[in-house]
C-alpha cells in the first residue's frame, strides 16, 4: 500500500483545505441574509410594502403566506389595498387538506443584509390564509428569485451568492 501511494503521489502536496463556510470566504457581492434559529427552522425578518413580519424560510412552501391577520395590519396601514388583489388560489396545507386563499401582488419585498442594503424584490405575490393562526411562510417563490445560497450556522445568516 505504501508502495503504490508514494509511486502515484508523484511529488503532489495535498490541497489546503478552504472552510466554504467560514465569513471571509463569502463573495464581496455576496449578501448576508440573518435569521433567528428557532428549533430546526430559521426565521428571517422580511418586510413587505414597509411592514415588518418575522417568516419561517421554508423551501417546501410554494409560495410566501401570510395569515389574514397580517394581512388586515396592512390594510389598516394602507400598505395593501383591493388593486393588489390578483385572485384566489387553492393552497395544501401541512395536514394535506386544501384551502382556497387569496393572492395579492406586493410592490416591495425587502430582507435585511448584514453586508449593506437590504435585498430587495419587486412584484411579488404572496397568498393570505383565512385561518388567523396560519403559520407565516417565505415560500420558494421568493427563494428562488434571491438565487443560489448557503446556510452560515456559526453566524446564523443565510448567504445569497
Amino acid at each position: 500500500f505504501l508502495l503504490v501511494t508514494i509511486s502515484c503521489s508523484d511529488g503532489q502536496r495535498p490541497r489546503e483545505r478552504v472552510d466554504e463556510f467560514a465569513t471571509d470566504s463569502i463573495s464581496p457581492t455576496a449578501a448576508m441574509i440573518p435569521y433567528d434559529p428557532q428549533g430546526n427552522h430559521e426565521v428571517v425578518s422580511v418586510s413587505f410594502n414597509g411592514v415588518a413580519f418575522n417568516l419561517l424560510w421554508d423551501t417546501g412552501c410554494s409560495m410566501t403566506t401570510i395569515p389574514v391577520t397580517d394581512f388586515i395590519r396592512m390594510v389598516n396601514e394602507d400598505k395593501i389595498t383591493d388593486y393588489d388583489f390578483s385572485g384566489t388560489a387553492a393552497a395544501v396545507i401541512a395536514d394535506g387538506s386544501t384551502v382556497e386563499s387569496f393572492v395579492f401582488n406586493i410592490a416591495t419585498v425587502s430582507l435585511p443584509n448584514l453586508k449593506g442594503k437590504p435585498v430587495t424584490l419587486h412584484d411579488v405575490h404572496i397568498m393570505v390564509s383565512p385561518n388567523p393562526n396560519a403559520s407565516r411562510l417565505l415560500g420558494k417563490n421568493v427563494i428562488d428569485q434571491l438565487g443560489a445560497y448557503r446556510r452560515d450556522e456559526k453566524e446564523s445568516c443565510i448567504i445569497i451568492e
